[in-house]
């Protein structure tokens, strides 16, 4: 009986290590995951909200720093990222609205508007 005893003695004590072991690890886990949400954008308890402030030159800034204040607006003028469009003619692609509805394009050498038609000329659409 002493043999057996001393076998389930030893049972017991290796399940209690396991156990111990098992709880060490995970407090260690969770510790170290708080601790490192704090350096990982976008978590912990230094996130700010993801808004944006239009400023008075078209261009947006959003919310930094340790009281998530909004960032300070520019002072430039922001270019345009894009090259306007031409035609064939080498004239830039805007239009221009015309009192009847229609709108027409910049042609000829000057790049000049074309000439609005007339309300008389117009089909009923």
């Amino acid at each position: 009986m002493d043999i057996a005893h001393s076998l389930l003695n030893k049972s017991v004590r290796m399940v209690f290590l396991v156990v111990v072991l098992l709880i060490i690890v995970l407090i260690a886990v969770v510790t170290i995951s708080k601790k490192m949400a704090l350096f990982v954008p976008g978590i912990g308890a230094n996130s700010c909200t993801l808004e944006a402030k239009l400023c008075p030159n078209g261009t947006t800034v959003g919310r930094k720093g340790p009281n998530c204040e909004f960032d300070v607006c520019p002072s430039f003028a922001p270019q345009p990222t894009t090259k306007p469009v031409k035609n064939k003619e080498g004239c830039t692609m805007d239009a221009k609205l015309c009192p009847n509805g229609t709108a027409v394009g910049r042609k000829g050498p000057n790049c000049e508007f074309e000439v609005c038609p007339s309300t008389l000329n117009q089909q009923p659409k």
